[in-house]
């Protein structure tokens, strides 16, 4: 079993946090106040079993899932909420309002020293370290993760990216909407809708809520099995699990 801490709550970490779960110690470290919010990822997935199957037996209501013949949309939120409740149940340490102040090596320890929360541990020992920290959504104010150290045992994961403006409308409002790369409808009548930043368009009655955001980009937006392929590519070629 390795220790294995892993910075930044991107979806991939978080997945790859649940994959490593199994048979390791994990934690995760992020400086934002919530793990995984505001989240940074479309809603969709080529069906309903890819989401039952990572989430795993939660209850999936607050989803609101809407199942199309090709998609299966939901509420990315929720789905973050649930898969770190998952985390949590299966021992995975998480700190929030925390950041990495430096590293250092010790053979095959790496030492991680942490500032931030007082209710977190300022120390932290593990075998290996995964910084997803460029790809998270955020990092508020000036509290970015900070070291200077190359390791084998430090690794970071290339994850292609490109920025959008995410914008959450009623559905009714959504009609006159253009130049979109993905309207995703939900069952609670909201309408979620990825524009290359910079070509976004007011709704009828303007947005619910609106985020600009660094999301996993490979020629396209990536769905929710994209995301868990790439978790598992980094796992089993970058980590002994």
């Amino acid at each position: 079993m390795n220790s294995i801490v892993i910075a930044g709550s991107s979806l991939v970490g978080l997945l790859c946090a649940d994959i490593l779960s199994k048979n390791n110690s994990v934690t995760i470290i992020e400086s934002d106040l919530e793990i995984g919010f505001p989240t940074n990822f479309p809603g969709r997935s080529k069906n309903r079993l890819t989401i039952e199957n990572i989430l795993l037996n939660q209850n999936l209501q607050n989803l609101f899932i809407k199942e199309s013949d090709k998609y299966v949309n939901f509420r990315p939120e929720w789905f973050t909420k649930l898969l770190t409740h998952k985390l949590a149940k299966n021992n995975v340490k998480i700190m929030n309002r925390s950041r990495i102040s430096s590293i250092t090596q010790s053979e095959n320890n790496l030492r991680i020293s942490i500032s931030g929360s007082e209710q977190n541990e300022k120390i932290i020992q593990c075998n290996i370290f995964i910084d997803f920290s460029s790809v998270s959504f955020s990092i508020i104010g000036n509290n970015t993760h900070q070291y200077d150290i190359e390791s084998e045992r430090i690794i970071k994961p290339d994850i292609l990216s490109q920025q959008f403006f995410v914008g959450i409308c009623l559905l009714k409002d959504s009609d006159k909407l253009r130049d979109f790369e993905l309207m995703i409808d939900r069952s609670d009548d909201l309408v979620e809708v990825w524009y290359q930043l910079g070509n976004e368009t007011e709704p009828n009655q303007g947005w619910i809520e609106s985020k600009t955001v660094k999301a996993y980009f490979n020629s396209q937006l990536m769905l929710l099995e994209d995301y868990y392929s790439r978790a598992e590519e980094i796992v089993n070629k970058m980590v002994i699990t």
